[in-house]
């Protein structure tokens, strides 16, 4: 079995919902530095994180994917995620 595609990756994660067996979902990377390595947030700068910038304002998940908005308490939890490694210090 392929390993997950990165969030990153030019290979959409966004599946169409019908179930295909070519449509196979693969779940983006939830590690800190995974994400940071490929520019997807910068760790402990909120604003300044790509992934970020994108959810709120909108162009993320890009229309017609598919996938719903994320809500206002999930992008909190992702800037809480991203601010964690200057909570430890």
């Amino acid at each position: 079995m392929a390993a997950p595609a990165p969030i990153a990756s030019s290979t959409p994660f966004h599946g169409n919902g019908s179930g295909d067996a070519g449509t196979a979902q693969r779940v983006p990377s939830l590690d800190l530095e995974d994400l940071a390595a490929q520019r997807m947030i910068v760790p402990c700068d909120v604003e300044g994180s790509l992934l970020t910038q994108r959810l709120t304002d909108n162009s993320m998940p890009p229309p017609g994917a598919g996938a719903a908005r994320p809500t206002d308490a999930e992008i909190a939890a992702l800037a809480t995620f991203i601010e964690r490694p200057c909570a430890r210090r």
